[in-house]
């Protein structure tokens, strides 16, 4: 095992200038066949800190991201030194001759390459299992109703015209006015990035990514554009082998060559939708979430703010009498009359103070919808 050398010459004009690159850039690595290869174990803590983040970061766009497409090789490199560049600078290793300079600058085959491959192969290494694993087939293939020995001919013509994106109309016909409404893709999201597996954890973990397009409904919240590509994707790659009879069988490898092309497509979607008719795209993307994560919105059912606030027990809350003696935690209950306000909302009749407390009685008023 050798550490790279903390000495590079870099060509600056006409001249070499020498960088010496602070102690904590450097990585322990061995050079194998035409090539430097390292792993994490034997790294200083530093540089571990700035793979691990990065691996961790990477995860979290390879499922949730749009701006790098993960599901090509040179796309994951792109992700991978773009994140580790973005750890060093999160860790304060950003200045001259620190870590994210020398991800930039430094020798790319003994340290730039090594680390990159290093942290795409991590990144993307789950990729088959949770996009196109055991059971996802019959999830897809069940959610487009293909049964038979019609099935796969049914399947492959939905692959080539593209309609396996487009959600049905009433007379259950694909509907190119319903991109990416199809329950296929409700179920894909739910039991990959939903559900009890890896990617789901990797959601878990960003739920702040997920936010609202439209400001004034802030809290309708959207799952993003890389789930809708990444399912669209995945989708495609499952139909593919059903279509070739490969479901029951071994399943051809993922990503398929056409594979980024799909996913690239999809988001293109997504942006122009986004870009012509941002109620719609909101609508879109809003229940997705609903329907991929089982949340629930507060108004669903006829259901409002002031409907919940009025289930509360108002009046036997405002006569819980607590002691704030430090000899007694217990708390008691007393039965103080009580009136209903015109909202519906019980009142005490001694409500005249701000605490909740039987001797003085008050309580909150209702919240304005």
């Amino acid at each position: 095992m050798q550490t790279v050398p903390s000495l590079a010459m870099q060509p600056n004009s006409s001249t070499t200038s020498a960088i010496v690159w602070k102690d904590r850039t450097n990585i322990k690595a061995t050079y194998q066949g035409r090539s430097w290869v390292l792993s994490l174990t034997s790294q200083p803590t530093s540089m571990r800190r700035v793979i691990d983040r990065a691996i961790k970061e990477g995860k979290s766009d390879l499922v949730m991201g749009h701006e790098i497409c993960p599901l090509e090789p040179e796309g994951l490199k792109h992700l991978a030194l773009k994140k580790l560049v973005k750890a060093a600078d999160f860790f304060g290793w950003d200045g001259a001759a620190d870590v994210a300079h020398r991800l930039e600058a430094g020798d790319h085959d003994s340290y730039i390459k090594p680390l990159t491959t290093y942290v795409s192969s991590r990144i993307g290494n789950e990729c088959a299992k949770e996009l196109k694993g055991p059971g996802l087939n019959t999830v897809v293939v069940n959610a487009y109703g293909f049964t038979g020995l019609s099935g796969p001919s049914a399947a492959q013509r939905i692959i080539l015209t593209r309609h396996f994106m487009y959600g049905l109309d009433s007379r259950g016909n694909f509907d190119d006015t319903k991109p990416f409404q199809h329950k296929a893709y409700a179920d894909y999201i739910r039991t990959v990035m939903f559900g009890n597996n890896l990617y789901s954890g990797v959601v878990a973990a960003n739920h702040a990514r997920f936010v609202s397009s439209i400001k004034t409904k802030p809290s309708e919240l959207e799952v993003t554009k890389g789930m809708v590509a990444i399912a669209t994707a995945g989708i495609h790659a499952m139909l593919q082998d059903y279509a070739n009879g490969q479901s029951r069988g071994k399943a051809a490898s993922f990503p398929l060559p056409e594979t980024p092309g799909i996913w690239s497509s999809a988001l293109s979607v997504l942006n122009n939708i986004e870009r012509v008719n941002l109620p719609l795209y909101h609508k879109i993307m809003h229940e997705l979430y609903l329907e991929a994560s089982g949340a629930v919105p507060l108004n669903k059912g006829g259901v409002t703010q002031e409907n919940v606030f009025d289930t509360v027990n108002w009046a036997a809350l405002a006569a819980i009498d607590v002691d704030h003696s430090n000899t007694s935690p217990v708390a008691s209950t007393s039965s103080l009359p009580a009136t209903r306000t015109t909202s519906g909302i019980p009142v005490l009749s001694a409500a005249t103070s701000p605490s909740l407390n039987a001797t003085t009685g008050s309580v909150p008023t209702s919240p304005s919808t």
